[in-house]
């Protein structure tokens, strides 16, 4: 009898590491969240009297991302290689970024679907 009430403390430890891992959305139902990671990257302006410089790009140290979705906006900073990464709920989310925080212009929109528990790869273009 002795092992009934170890196996209840040890289901409702589980239960808690779970809940810990979770988010809640507006509704306030919990849901495992969705891992979204990429590389911010933007053009790199031609040298004075190049030709031209079709497809350089480098990565973006600092960049902000931002994932506008149902339930609002959340945001990162890309770490100094360009790296950015978010938790976010299940849904549709839209994805920008600009070069630093205090920037006006936002690279192009990017529209993804992340499911719950899921993890996604997005990468972006910083504005110019």
């Amino acid at each position: 009898m002795a092992e009934a009430p170890a196996r209840i403390a040890t289901g409702l430890l589980a239960g808690a590491l779970l809940s810990a891992c979770a988010v809640g959305n507006q509704a306030g139902d919990l849901q495992v969240p969705a891992l979204v990671a990429g590389l911010v990257t933007a053009s790199v302006p031609c040298p004075a009297g190049a030709a031209a410089c079709p497809g350089v790009v480098a990565v973006v140290p600092g960049a902000l991302v931002e994932a506008i979705g149902k339930d609002g906006t959340h945001d990162a900073l890309a770490d100094a290689n360009g790296h950015y990464q978010l938790s976010l709920e299940a849904g549709q989310w839209t994805f920008v970024a600009r070069r630093s925080r205090t920037s006006t212009a936002a690279g192009a929109p990017r529209q993804v679907r992340v499911d719950a528990g899921s993890n996604a790869i997005v990468n972006l273009q910083a504005g110019t």
